[in-house]
């Protein structure tokens, strides 16, 4: 049935749009709307160039706003939509293949013109287009106020009641893709526009009840998880029939073609990231929402925002089918979703565990209990490794995860219990049979040398030394690789500090040529800082039950022994050599009186001797066991940061064509 694909008609297209964005009212009732949701539009992508689809858009809308005050024909079409929702359940439910087509439709124009409206117009012209109140009698706007921000109020809401009302299925899956790429559009007016339109802000923010939020949020997390799939709306092109009710998808397709055009990103979806859109759709406006609202002291809800809030009630699956409830999410089958998502190296991915960890405590406690944490920390400690010259905010984010991860006594355990036979993307060394602690605290030394070598980033500086230190309490067995990888990098810092020193003592240093500027005081400092913090970390090491089971720590300690001959030299080093002293003098005393240090002994017959000597090391009067915990706290002005990630995700990763270059700040990272 319907194996003949039609001609495409360039004109009929023309005309529809003419007549829409045209001075002549179209009254609800006009068959013109069945007429223009029902056209099978072309693919003008593939026929006319990418400019003259932009002139056409841009003419489109340009002639849709300068007459809207006279025809009213957007705020119609706003009705129009606002009307089938309330028939679209019994449709749904009647297999009404063309009523929800038609309202797919429908639903991709308001989309696009919303978003030309963002990113081309002022502020308040797309809010004056729901509204319409372009009457010049003041009292007839004051009057018709409260119904016209309705119209805008309603619309969200249709929105919303589509998500969470409407079964998903074949046959309105290209329904629910559109309607999360329209609710992704209004909520871009956080980015296009240099303050959120009010009306659509104070929409999801304060008119969006707690249950609804809920309701959304449970269905959005359940795409994800689903990881929901319409595979058989990309292959048809026919129109739709009951036996064809796949075919939406093509035609959703080429009627968004008509309203993208030469813009500053523009770029096709991988096949995978099609089949999964209305999943990944799902997971950017998660991410986007929770940063949606602000602090309200008064307000029972976290931040002011329910829809974080929302994502903080997510239970686990109960097993009695009697307690099934709206808000339970089957958590075996999200930490599956969540380790295929961060193994695509996927930046929604990380960003979502992120959220997830930090907001809901049940979903927490089942990650960090899993036996095979492996299969998630991995692909996170691979995008950690993956820094090289410029550090990413996927990079930050999967460093942040990492130092949640160590908060936990349990997993700091664990990962030196996990075995792994070999971890082929570490490219520094060939590691093999290590155990996943290992690997932890090779990737984050690695980074701290990068770090220090290149960029001096605090930040970075500090989330990595606290994720060492919550590990360092629980070393057990670890390697000789990461061991010396440790005091590896602590020689390297003072070597640099060394340096540095020397250099600042120089009368002319600030005289350097420009072009290499020679180290500053803020250097100096900054090295002082992380020297310290690292030798904090190994002194969380030195206690008998931690030493005991550490005689590859020992044995690279001594082997880098020299080190302590220069921290001895400053005195600000002092205290935090007291400790480390009186080991270091205590193991070679033992070597001593074994003759080790005057015959040459194999490794291995030096770590027996260590082990042997542990047994009887006695415990100094300042050495004691650290209870000291470092937990990751969320910055008051962390906004500032996600809300440019979170976006730069979406731009780079919906699908859409978005014009960047219509947005209000720069900090954005585009792929374009």
């Amino acid at each position: 049935m319907g194996t003949v694909q039609s001609v495409p008609d360039y004109s009929l297209v023309t005309t529809y749009l003419h007549k829409l964005a045209g001075r002549e009212s179209i009254s609800e009732n006009d068959p013109f709307w069945n007429q223009l949701f029902s056209n099978s539009l072309p693919d003008t992508a593939a026929v006319i160039s990418k400019l003259q689809q932009n002139e056409v858009m841009k003419t489109f809308c340009e002639s849709l706003i300068m007459n809207a005050d006279v025809s009213k024909n957007f705020i119609t079409l706003v009705k129009v939509f606002l009307s089938r929702c309330s028939e679209l359940a019994t449709s749904v439910e009647c297999d009404n293949v063309m009523y929800i087509w038609q309202t797919t439709n429908a639903l991709c124009i308001l989309r696009n013109v919303c978003l030309s409206l963002l990113e081309n117009m002022a502020e308040e012209k797309l809010v004056d287009l729901f509204k319409c109140t372009h009457s010049d009698n003041p009292v007839i706007c004051q009057l018709d106020k409260r119904a016209e921000i309705d119209h805008l109020n309603n619309f969200i809401h249709r929105l919303l009641d589509i998500v969470i009302d409407i079964p998903l299925s074949t046959l309105t899956y290209a329904l629910h893709l559109e309607t999360l790429n329209c609710i992704l559009v209004l909520l871009s007016c956080q980015v296009f526009l240099s303050s959120p339109v009010q009306p659509i802000y104070d929409v999801f923010i304060h008119d969006v009840s707690a249950d609804e939020a809920n309701a959304f949020i449970h269905r959005l997390m359940g795409n994800f998880v689903k990881q929901v799939t319409n595979t058989s709306c990309l292959i048809s092109s026919e129109k739709p029939s009951k036996e064809h009710s796949a075919d939406l998808m093509p035609t959703i397709s080429k009627l968004s073609s008509l309203f993208t055009g030469n813009k500053s990103f523009e770029k096709e979806c991988k096949p995978t990231q099609r089949a999964t859109s209305l999943s990944h759709l799902s997971s950017l406006i998660i991410l986007i929402l929770m940063n949606y609202g602000d602090k309200d002291e008064g307000s029972k809800q976290i931040n002011g925002n329910v829809f974080k809030t929302a994502l903080s009630i997510i239970c686990y699956t109960p097993t009695s089918q009697s307690q099934q409830s709206s808000f339970f999410v089957d958590f075996s089958r999200l930490y599956s979703t969540l380790c295929t998502t961060i193994a695509e190296e996927c930046g929604c991915g990380t960003l979502l565990l992120y959220y997830l960890m930090q907001c809901n405590q049940s979903i927490q406690a089942f990650i960090l209990s899993k036996t095979e944490i492996d299969d998630l920390v991995l692909p996170i400690l691979k995008i950690i490794h993956s820094a090289s010259s410029k550090v990413s905010n996927h990079v930050y984010m999967s460093l942040i995860v990492l130092l949640i991860f160590t908060e936990d006594a349990d997993f700091n355990k664990s990962v030196h219990t996990i075995k792994l036979q070999s971890v082929p993307w570490y490219t520094d060394r060939h590691l093999t049979n290590v155990s996943l602690g290992d690997v932890i605290v090779s990737v984050i030394t690695r980074l701290l040398y990068l770090n220090m070598r290149q960029h001096f980033d605090g930040y970075l500086n500090t989330n990595c030394l606290a994720a060492l230190a919550n590990m360092s309490q629980h070393f057990r067995n670890i390697g000789v690789y990461p061991a010396q990888k440790i005091f590896e990098l602590l020689t390297y810092l003072m070597k640099q500090y060394d340096r540095c020193n020397a250099s600042l003592m120089l009368p002319d240093h600030h005289s350097l040529d420009s072009d290499h500027p020679g180290p500053s005081t803020a250097q100096k400092q900054t090295l002082e800082e992380v020297i310290k913090l690292l030798l904090e970390v190994i002194s969380f090491c030195l206690t008998k039950e931690i030493l005991l089971h550490n005689e590859n720590f020992i044995y690279a300690m001594l082997q880098q022994s020299h080190v302590f001959t220069m921290l001895r030299e400053y005195v600000m080093f002092k205290d935090d050599m007291l400790v480390i002293d009186k080991i270091v003098a205590f193991f070679l005393l033992k070597l001593e009186e074994q003759n080790l240090l005057s015959q040459p002994m194999t490794v291995s017959q030096i770590q027996i001797i260590i082990s042997d000597s542990a047994k009887h090391m006695p415990e100094f009067e300042s050495q004691k066991v650290s209870s000291m915990k470092f937990h990751y706290v969320e910055e008051e002005s962390s906004k500032d940061f996600f809300i440019p990630y979170i976006w730069s995700i979406v731009f780079n990763e919906s699908g859409m064509n978005w014009n960047t270059e219509c947005l209000k700040q720069s900090d954005y990272d585009v792929d374009v």
